[in-house]
């Protein structure tokens, strides 16, 4: 799978309305097309960006060890709350998160939904505790990050 870098989808979203199907051999061929990052890959250019391990990430996401390190190797395909879990431990900023979301195919996290909205303004003040962010959700009476 590739992805256009550097191009504003609104103009290839207008080119592609206009293009046959017959074109599209021509418009891969163009321009700077980089691999589309997978759930693994995406992790492993973050942890290696902010000098992160594996092991830390996994301890501070609170998820089973086996199963958060299938997820970071590629053998697993996470739920949103499990990419969550690891975008809280690795302290990432709510763009990396949602690109992560993105990545992963479980859905962004969506400011109108109010369990939603909680976490993402726990993002946004930088609270990156599992526990913590469990807690307001609690308190709040949604369901926890499992």
């Amino acid at each position: 799978m590739i992805a256009r870098k550097d191009t504003d989808t609104e103009q290839l979203n207008q080119r592609l309305e206009k293009m046959s199907l017959d074109a599209y051999d021509a418009y891969i061929s163009e321009g700077d097309l980089i691999p589309a990052h997978t759930v693994e890959t995406y992790f492993k250019e973050f942890m290696k960006k902010e000098g992160l391990s594996k092991t830390n990430l996994v301890r501070g996401s609170g998820l089973d060890r086996t199963y958060a390190y299938q997820i970071l190797n590629g053998l697993r395909h996470p739920s949103k709350d499990k990419l969550l879990a690891l975008c809280i431990a690795g302290r990432m900023t709510l763009k990396e998160v949602q690109r992560t979301l993105k990545i992963g195919q479980t859905g962004i996290l969506y400011p109108k939904d109010p369990r939603d909205a909680v976490i993402i303004l726990c993002i946004n003040n930088k609270i990156y505790s599992i526990d913590e962010i469990n807690n307001i959700l609690e308190q709040k009476g949604f369901e926890i990050i499992r």
